[in-house]
């Protein structure tokens, strides 16, 4: 099986673009997830899965908007 052909999950913080992944193995995804709930305890996220060609990029990516998710989960909002 092509990479093209597999799929993959992300971990999505809902009600934001950003995103978390891609994982080959849902529970790896699962546990991520669980693991965010913690460090944002007032986001939701939901696993996802997603075709072979996607892919993560950087302006979606949770890390690259760590200090937007910080205000976001505190009831702050971000502004540039």
């Amino acid at each position: 099986m092509s990479k093209e052909d597999q799929v993959g999950w992300v971990v999505l913080f809902i009600g934001t673009p950003f995103m978390d992944g891609r994982y080959t193995d849902k529970e790896r995804a699962v546990q991520v997830k669980d693991r965010m709930k913690d460090r944002y305890p007032n986001l939701r996220f939901e696993v996802a899965q997603v075709g072979g060609k996607f892919l993560v990029s950087d302006d979606i990516f949770w890390a690259n908007h760590y200090e937007e998710l910080d205000l976001l989960s505190n009831g702050r909002t971000y502004s540039t």
